[in-house]
């Protein structure tokens, strides 16, 4: 089962006149990264926040908002810091004598102080969090979705490119078989036209057959080839995604077809070479998207 590390959700919680959003977009990374933007009420719980997240998400750059909409009837808690504000009078007066500045102290400069006017609201962190939870799940099960959904796509698409390779291997293996009886007639004709004669060391022409099918034979290759393609098959139907496993196994079919194109003195079987390493290109692509 593949998952995709692109995707989106946006999930809202209401209770009690609040309304809190959690939006979770995730693109692809090599590692996990979480970034968590929190409301000032609830900014102590970032950590829980991004724990909450990656214990669900294994990889991908992870960004998380999470807006507030209450609607308070009552207004908060506002008083006057009468002690604050007659020690900032004192402290103008004071300031006034010693510059020699009599200009009237007005209720205008105290209120400049920000300590001078308190505001208290209603510690509702618990409540506030428990929201926050509620809708950071319910976005991941949508992100998660979505992701899984893109991954099952990415899937099908992948198969078919492996089966496509599978095959050009199968017609590389028969013009291989075809290059050995091609050679030998090549060299034959060769020879009859240096010597102008049938009269020649067949044996040492049938040695030198040997050290070219030797020399161009790629039945490892083929059988390598193959043994990756069947580890491949199963890591993408594994219970689990195993993206960097299949990022190595990539690596390793591409080898095989670079050594099977070195070996190669057929210009069609160079050719299926190509064509399969621009189908090992486009998984590759998609391959990094994987979790």
């Amino acid at each position: 089962m593949l998952i995709s590390m692109t995707g989106y959700g946006n999930y809202s919680v209401q209770n009690n006149g609040v309304t809190v959003t959690a939006e979770v977009k995730s693109v692809n990374s090599r590692f996990f990264e979480c970034s968590v933007r929190l409301p000032k009420s609830i900014q102590q719980a970032e950590n829980a926040a991004r724990e909450l997240i990656r214990s669900r998400v294994q990889r991908g750059k992870i960004n998380l908002f999470i807006g507030f909409d209450k609607q308070e009837d009552d207004a908060p808690s506002v008083s006057v810091n009468t002690k604050a504000a007659v020690k900032y009078i004192e402290m103008l007066r004071t300031l006034q004598e010693a510059v020699g500045n009599d200009t009237p102290i007005t209720l205008e400069h105290i209120l400049r102080f920000p300590d001078v006017i308190e505001t208290e609201e209603a510690d509702t962190f618990e409540d506030d969090w428990v929201l926050t939870e509620q809708a950071i799940e319910g976005a991941l099960d949508i992100l998660l979705k979505m992701r899984m959904d893109e991954g099952a796509e990415m899937q099908k698409d992948m198969l078919e490119r492996i089966a496509s390779m599978e095959s050009a291997i199968k017609e590389i293996q028969s013009l291989t078989a075809d290059s050995i009886q091609l050679e030998r007639q090549r060299m034959t004709e060769r020879i009859k036209q240096l010597l102008d004669t049938d009269d020649y060391v067949k044996e040492r022409l049938e040695q030198e057959i040997v050290l070219f099918a030797d020399k161009i034979d790629i039945t490892e290759e083929i059988v390598r080839f193959h043994s990756h393609v069947k580890f491949f098959r199963e890591a993408l139907s594994a219970g689990q995604s195993e993206g960097r496993k299949l990022q190595f196994l990539l690596q390793e079919m591409n080898r095989e077809a670079n050594t099977i194109s070195s070996k190669s003195y057929d210009t069609r079987i160079a050719h299926h070479v190509v064509g399969i390493k621009e189908e090992l290109e486009r998984i590759r692509e998609q391959v990094q998207n994987i979790e």
